[in-house]
């Protein structure tokens, strides 16, 4: 084939590129929306099925779905722990609807849209570390959709006095995460 060195084909092939990022990075919170979802429902599940089953559910559970799916991760009995404490955590604030319905309160995130939108192991962060969804929790989903970029010496000094204490410092959230990996 003929080289191309036309420099449209250079700007075309640009953009191309931009978009196929772009495609890449809807798909990935797509798929961690419909992760979110189903850790949700399965924890909600566990945690009705443990009063029928009884506390080794769990274990059960995480052993058959990993005989099941061999391949798959985020199967064992510690992270089907995380699943029922996910939904006890947050059944309150988010009642019985699913986790990635999108109810508006103007141009803010719910509680529910917001936690579809993170990464579990943020999630796990999140609901292991706060004490209430009502305040720790809300302020630390509250700007999801802002871009990155502060600095943890500005995030502490406009954190409010109460959650100081309460939030996970960047050391504690990168060993957390390391803890998951």
């Amino acid at each position: 084939m003929k080289q191309i060195l036309d420099v449209n084909y250079t700007i075309w092939l640009s953009e191309v590129k931009t978009r196929l990022r772009s495609v890449q990075g809807k798909a990935a919170l797509a798929v961690n929306s419909l992760v979110i979802e189903f850790y949700w429902d399965l924890g909600k599940s566990i945690a009705e099925k443990e009063n029928v089953w009884g506390s080794k559910l769990v274990e059960q559970v995480a052993k058959d779905l990993q005989a099941e799916f061999p391949e798959m991760k985020g199967l064992s009995t510690s992270n089907l722990k995380y699943c029922k404490r996910f939904y006890l955590f947050y059944q309150s604030a988010i009642g019985q609807q699913p986790v990635d319905q999108l109810n508006k309160k103007s141009d803010e995130l719910t509680v529910q849209q917001a936690v579809a939108q993170i990464p579990w192991g943020h999630n796990i962060l999140i609901f292991t570390k706060s004490k209430s969804v009502e305040v720790e929790t809300e302020f630390a989903l509250r700007d999801i959709n802002k871009p990155m970029g502060v600095s943890e010496f500005q995030l502490t000094e406009i954190l409010p006095e109460n959650l100081k204490s309460s939030l996970p410092s960047i050391e504690e959230i990168e060993n957390e995460l390391k803890k998951l990996e």
